[in-house]
């Protein structure tokens, strides 16, 4: 509390403020501690000074002249508000009236007359018989005397009890995918970091976390959460040993390693293993949020480097210098890993459980299909015993649901005469040998069918939330079952609308960073059709079907395959040199030639679609509306 402050509470104390200035003093003596704490010092320092001034048994100490002149002046000056020199002598007069009252056998700050039988007259000074204006100006300092007496009695009373929010501050946060907040409680002078859901204190939990901003939750109600020193970080944690979970992003592509990696540190040093068996996966160095690791594949070391964030528990890492990955750039690379909290581990354990029951399952369908004439078992029971020795992990439990399409014949893959592209029709135009390596693979494999299979095995688990997706052709899809919100039974229909869409974007953006791959290996040329970037680039082919439409549909329109895309923009732009002349206009051309979007509309009101740009930003377009005749008809006649 700075001087400000006590001028303006000690003004307040007088009634001295204006309504809006009271009421700031009102708001933060009811948050603050600190400003309660000198609230009640001032009051019992104004009531033990009334008590003095009055006190026959204060008048004969010669030391508190100075305080009851001070209290005088002020009194005469009709001000209060120079307190800060009393809080001295109200101490001095504590001492004092406790130690009188020590001798005299009574509590302290209880007046002389209420002392109990057999205590003595207070002493007097002796003189002239006062006259009846003497009188009735004791008899007026009496009452103003039991009034302070009453006060002190009153400040004297146990203080309400103090919100314990008021002795929370936030010291720094951590945004990203798990927000955290950096929190100090100073009842307990302990500082710790949350999650948003976690419990601060009891009946309080972490509601939101921005950028140097935090709310509290208490029984619905949102409390701002008071800023402390937001420069500072956490202290650091002796150790990150535990279970971290890796997601690994090549060129915007995700691709998550279900096996945890645990990590073993040793003062600044690092060793990360495999979580299940312990198999060496890297080893590094910390120094305070600084982290190095290196790996060895196959004799050639990579150096990765990254900081921790400011709760210590999420790292992202960039190789420094080469990659494993020769065709994409370092800075498409990021290796980025999270702290596995305990309340997680049992879902990731059982997740992980599952998962390998499911291929093993797999493994064993395949395996008949091979046996019996490509052909699939009628029955999962068939696989018993000869290929699985039980079921009963998938079978009998209502977590689990299982449904299977018994009988269907294996899509099979074969290998095509070709086995590479750069060794198809060198010499001919990139296009048409994109083009025409599609349509080889395509014939090889049976035809376009292959890309949209039926499913033999689908299996849906409640907790973890997760669908596992078993293909006749063998692919194995895995989706984990997010909670969407679904709004009262009236709008329904459109929360579903809504989430179909969001789901359809999804997939249209990971085919675009299919694409995207493609691009970086084939001289700036999209693929000749899907066949050629499976399975190198498109990793699932359910992702081609909407999730408005069937399973295997075939859902979006692929405008330009084979398509050098720069040189496309060039020509659109009637500037073969655009990219380079002027970049910007080059780059609004982008945002206005789509490149894949769905073959049929979202029914509704307004029926719409989503729409990949050639920008790779997708876009929900009402079929009706100016952009989509501008931007997205003319395109339409190139599609396959």
């Amino acid at each position: 509390m700075n001087d400000h402050d006590f001028e303006r509470l000690s003004a307040y104390l007088d009634g001295e403020l204006s309504p809006d200035d009271a009421a700031s003093v009102e708001e933060a003596l009811a948050q603050s501690p600190e400003w309660s704490d000198a609230r009640n010092a001032l009051v019992q320092a104004d009531a033990w000074l009334r008590q003095g001034e009055e006190s026959p048994i204060l008048s004969i100490v010669p030391h508190l002249d100075a305080a009851q002149e001070t209290r005088r002046t002020l009194r005469r000056n009709g001000t209060n508000r120079d307190r800060r020199g009393l809080y001295l002598s109200a101490l001095v007069v504590g001492l004092v009236l406790a130690g009188l009252a020590l001798l005299s056998g009574r509590e302290p700050n209880t007046p002389p007359d209420s002392a109990g039988p057999g205590a003595q007259a207070p002493i007097v000074s002796s003189g002239p018989p006062a006259s009846e204006e003497t009188a009735t100006t004791n008899d007026l300092s009496a009452d103003a005397q039991a009034g302070s007496i009453g006060d002190a009695r009153e400040a004297q009373e146990p203080a309400l009890p103090v919100d314990p929010v008021s002795y929370l501050s936030l010291e720094g946060t951590a945004l990203g995918s798990n927000p955290a907040a950096v929190i100090r409680n100073a009842a307990t002078g302990t500082e710790k970091v949350y999650r948003v859901g976690q419990t601060v204190i009891e009946g309080i939990t972490l509601k939101e976390v921005t950028s140097k901003a935090a709310v509290l939750e208490r029984s619905g109600e949102e409390i701002p959460l008071r800023a402390g020193a937001l420069e500072l970080e956490p202290p650091m944690l002796k150790t990150i040993d535990g279970l971290w979970r890796m997601i690994l992003h090549v060129a915007g592509q995700e691709e998550e390693y279900h096996d945890l990696l645990r990590f073993q540190m040793d003062g600044s040093k690092l060793n990360v293993v495999n979580g299940k068996d312990d198999s060496p996966f890297a080893s590094g160095s910390i120094d305070e949020r600084d982290v190095m690791l290196q790996f060895n594949d196959n004799g050639v070391v990579y150096v990765m480097r990254g900081t921790l964030d400011i709760a210590l528990d999420s790292l992202a890492l960039h190789f420094e210098g080469a990659t494993p990955y020769a065709s994409v750039d370092p800075q498409d690379v990021e290796l980025r890993l999270t702290r596995v909290e305990d309340k997680d581990l049992a879902d990731i354990t059982e997740l992980s459980s599952l998962r390998e029951e499911v291929e093993r399952v797999r493994g064993a369908l395949i395996q008949y299909a091979q046996e019996h004439e490509a052909r699939f078992p009628l029955k999962l029971d068939a696989l018993v015993p000869d290929y699985l020795e039980t079921l009963d992990t998938l079978n009998g439990t209502q977590n689990i649901t299982l449904d299977y399409h018994g009988g269907l014949p294996l899509a099979r893959i074969d290998v095509p005469p070709i086995l590479r592209f750069d060794d198809f029709q060198v010499g001919y135009a990139w296009d048409y040998r994109l083009k025409e390596w599609d349509n080889l693979l395509m014939r090889s494999w049976g035809g376009a069918e292959w890309l949209h299979p039926e499913n033999v095995l689908i299996l849906t688990c409640k907790k973890p939330a997760v669908v596992f997706t078993l293909s006749a052709r063998g692919d194995l899809h895995e989706r984990v079952e997010r909670p969407e919100y679904r709004g009262p039974e009236d709008i329904s229909e459109m929360a579903e609308r809504n989430a179909w869409i969001s789901r359809d974007r999804a997939n249209l953006e990971e085919l675009g960073i299919a694409i995207r791959m493609f691009q970086n290996e084939h001289e700036g040329y999209t693929p000749g059709g899907w066949a050629s970037a499976y399975p190198a680039y498109l990793k699932d082919p359910s992702l081609l079907s909407s999730p408005k439409d069937e399973p295997g549909a075939d859902s979006y329109l692929y405008l330009y395959p084979a398509t050098n895309l720069d040189r496309l923009i060039a020509e659109r732009a009637k500037d073969p040199d655009i990219w380079d002349t002027d970049p910007d206009a080059a780059r609004q051309l982008q945002a206005q030639i789509p490149i894949l979007l769905n073959r049929t509309d979202y029914p509704g009101e307004q029926p719409g679609r989503n729409v990949l740009f050639m920008n790779w930003e997708v876009e929900f377009l009402f079929t009706n509306s100016p952009e989509w005749r501008e931007w997205v008809l003319p395109h339409l006649t190139q599609a396959r």
